[in-house]
């Protein structure tokens, strides 16, 4: 039971992470991407996702990493991600 919660607790920080980060990079979508948090928490496991890819693709850039492919790969997922974020703000409804 207490490695479930905190399981949870973990979740929830790297979903908050997740959310934290396409809030700085993409700030016209701040409001929009709460709101579409709020209104659809099952968003959070794509934010968990994001918060995995872009902390990967930012210790693989950091580190000398001979395979090109892996880094072209995990910015791809990372735009993805982002993108899926960005239809999911534009089909929110005011």
């Amino acid at each position: 039971m207490e490695a479930e919660r905190g399981g949870r607790v973990a979740a929830k920080g790297s979903s908050k992470r997740g959310l934290a980060k396409p809030m700085l990079k993409l700030p016209s979508l701040r409001g929009k991407l709460q709101d579409v948090v709020a209104r659809n928490p099952v968003l959070s496991d794509l934010l968990e996702a994001y918060d995995e890819a872009t902390a990967m693709l930012d210790r693989l850039e950091h580190q000398i990493c001979e395979d090109e492919a892996l880094l072209v790969e995990y910015r791809s997922i990372c735009t993805d991600i982002e993108n899926d974020m960005i239809e999911q703000c534009l089909v929110l409804r005011p």
